[in-house]
């Protein structure tokens, strides 16, 4: 498969990774129009009112779309589901290109800061989804792998970083509030930068922090499985204990 140029062409910008919900459309390297919600409701009913929003702004038909670009995970198993199987609807008839992006590093680029960006969302259970990014003049770069920690043990390494760290994303509260207890120095994201839009996406894009895909081969990342599988794994291993505590009577 060749290399998409992103810089031409139609890309449809998805993102339901997390909270909150966005699309956008970028035509020929510029962002033409991009929608935002935050408004509570179910991914399910308005991730495709979005884009068709979006589309519609930009005066781009569907016909007109070349390639699409999604926020792949972490984050929500319900919302990463449903954006990938999206953009995997929308390119599989066309056999258009796929940008898979982390929703991590989507959240980073959209922040216009200069230093290290630490971008987290809710895990649940006490944990968080995570990455380090470090931004200077708009050039970003991952410095570690999307990942797994819990708050505490960031707030630990954040405090290690020798410089001031922009914390971002709908679990930075969650982290404020370790980093308030160890005395981690931070700085909150604006309001307008603090969750994922269509402008991070293509800056992800821009920076090469995504993967080209097919719509068949497209995936939804995850860092851990479900719950329903945790649960079934938990109640297995559960079971497990009784029986060998049971052959030892």
């Amino acid at each position: 498969m060749n290399k998409y140029d992103i810089n031409k062409g139609v890309i449809l910008l998805i993102d339901s990774s997390t909270l909150t919900c966005c699309a956008g459309v970028v035509k020929d390297g510029r962002v033409f129009s991009s929608v935002f919600s935050n408004n509570g409701l179910t991914h399910s009913r308005t991730l495709l009112p979005s884009a068709e929003r979006a589309l519609s702004d930009a005066q781009v038909s569907a016909d007109e779309i070349n390639a699409v670009a999604v926020t792949a995970g972490p984050g929500s198993f319900t919302g990463v589901k449903i954006g990938v199987s999206t953009a995997k609807g929308i390119a599989f008839t066309k056999n258009l290109p796929c940008f898979s992006v982390s929703s991590t590093a989507a959240l980073a680029c959209g922040a216009a800061f200069s230093g290290i960006i630490c971008p987290v969302s809710d895990a649940r259970r006490g944990m968080l989804y995570n990455a380090l990014f470090s931004s200077d003049k708009g050039v970003f770069s991952r410095l570690c792998c999307d990942r797994q920690i819990t708050a505490e043990a960031l707030a630990e390494e954040i405090g290690k970083i020798n410089e001031r760290v922009l914390i971002l994303g709908d679990g930075a509260e969650i982290l404020a509030g370790e980093c308030e207890k160890c005395g981690t120095s931070f700085s909150f994201a604006p309001q307008n930068s603090a969750f994922i839009h269509a402008e991070g996406i293509y800056e992800a894009l821009k920076n090469g922090l995504y993967e080209e895909k097919t719509a068949e081969n497209l995936a939804a990342v995850y860092l851990r499985p479900p719950q329903a599988e945790r649960e079934r794994l938990e109640r297995l291993e559960a079971e497990k204990k009784q029986k060998e505590e049971e052959e030892k009577k």
